[in-house]
């Protein structure tokens, strides 16, 4: 969702309060252990693949690689 355009703000950011509701919302979707501060479980993150063979294109041009 765009927040600019051509200089001028198109999106006005939700308030703090809704804000808050859509994080409870959110963070209650996920295991309790994966929560917890205490030895939480892994919770696996990567790229997909397309998202991460341009990343390493985009590394290898700036770093001047074939």
């Amino acid at each position: 969702m765009p927040v600019f355009r051509g200089g001028e703000r198109v999106y006005d950011p939700p308030g703090l309060p809704e804000i808050r509701t859509r994080v409870r919302e959110q963070l209650a979707g996920f295991h309790e252990g994966i929560k917890r501060f205490v030895n939480p479980h892994r919770y696996p993150v990567g790229l997909e693949l397309g998202y991460f063979e341009r990343k390493t294109a985009l590394v290898l041009a700036a770093r001047g690689a074939p």
